[in-house]
């Protein structure tokens, strides 16, 4: 008497599983295809950001290489005309991707030099290192030589520039004539007299100026002078008490300590003579540097 409802009951049960499961394969094939999307999209960004570091090389910008990321392997195919390059373009791709392993099936060709091509790379160079913050410079091509004239405000700069030139398939010689022009800084803190504490006023946009070039050139340092003038006591311990006194304020705002070599100065500072108001000589004085390590690997 009761059987219908029975059978009924038992069909939506079987409804009910049979929706389940193609429910439960409906999710799974969303989340694979999810899962397998999320990974073509990393995989591409993968390989526009090595892209994107190997065309801003100025010794590879001229020649056309392929980054393709399949899992955790990179592949590195292309046509370069010699092992110099094809080793920095590997550098450069290990330094940019070092979890993924790298497959470089660049391909050295040997091929005849072109003068022609060669000054057109060199060219190129040219006006890719000119986009750098703190270089200037101009080069002269004349069969095979690379004549470089400029400016720089590093001496390990320019050996890299050297390096970059000689680089260039049918570039037999380079002469670097550039010179270092060290970035100038007019700031200046004054103190009053006898005092080595830093007055109010507008020395924290000053110390933020500082900061900012500081973050923008992070392979140079901050050299710091104080002065004092005649009338004031313990002239040398009141201006090493003032270069102290700015130092701590610069790490207060985020300055590694190890940038900042701090000094007492002696007479008066630069373009202060006697002759001039005695407030001018109570100040400190900042001048950027490189650091000491980079100048005895420059070898100047």
């Amino acid at each position: 008497m009761f059987q219908p409802s029975v059978n009924c009951a038992k069909k939506q049960k079987v409804r009910a599983g049979v929706w389940g499961f193609s429910l439960g394969m409906m999710v799974v094939i969303l989340v694979g295809w999810g899962i397998y999307h999320y990974v073509q999209i990393n995989q591409g960004d993968r390989e526009k950001q090595v892209s994107k570091l190997l065309d801003a090389s100025p010794e590879l910008a001229f020649y056309r290489l392929n980054v393709d990321v399949r899992g955790k392997i990179l592949s590195l195919t292309g046509k370069l005309p010699s092992a110099y390059l094809r080793d920095r373009a590997e550098t450069i791709v290990r330094l940019a991707a070092p979890d993924l392993v790298l497959d470089n099936q660049i391909i050295v060709v040997d091929q005849p030099v072109n003068m022609m091509q060669v000054a057109a790379e060199v060219e190129q160079v040219v006006k890719i290192l000119n986009q750098i913050d703190g270089i200037s410079i101009s080069a002269e091509f004349d069969r095979g030589n690379v004549s470089l004239t400029g400016t720089s405000i590093q001496h390990t700069t320019l050996n890299k520039i050297t390096e970059i030139f000689a680089g260039i398939p049918g570039v037999r010689q380079v002469s670097n004539q550039m010179i270092v022009q060290p970035i100038s800084i007019g700031i200046r803190i004054y103190f009053r007299q006898n005092s080595a504490q830093v007055p109010p006023g507008d020395w924290e946009e000053k110390i933020e100026q500082i900061k900012d070039i500081l973050e923008k050139y992070p392979g140079l340092h901050l050299k710091i002078v104080g002065y004092s003038d005649r009338t004031e006591f313990s002239r040398e311990n009141l201006a090493l008490q003032r270069v102290q006194s700015v130092e701590n304020m610069l790490e207060s705002r985020g300055i590694d300590r190890r940038r900042v070599q701090a000094f007492a100065g002696t007479g008066s500072p630069p373009d202060i003579d006697l002759n001039q108001e005695r407030w001018l000589r109570r100040c400190v004085v900042f001048e950027i540097i490189e650091a000491a390590a980079d100048l005895a690997n420059s070898g100047k």
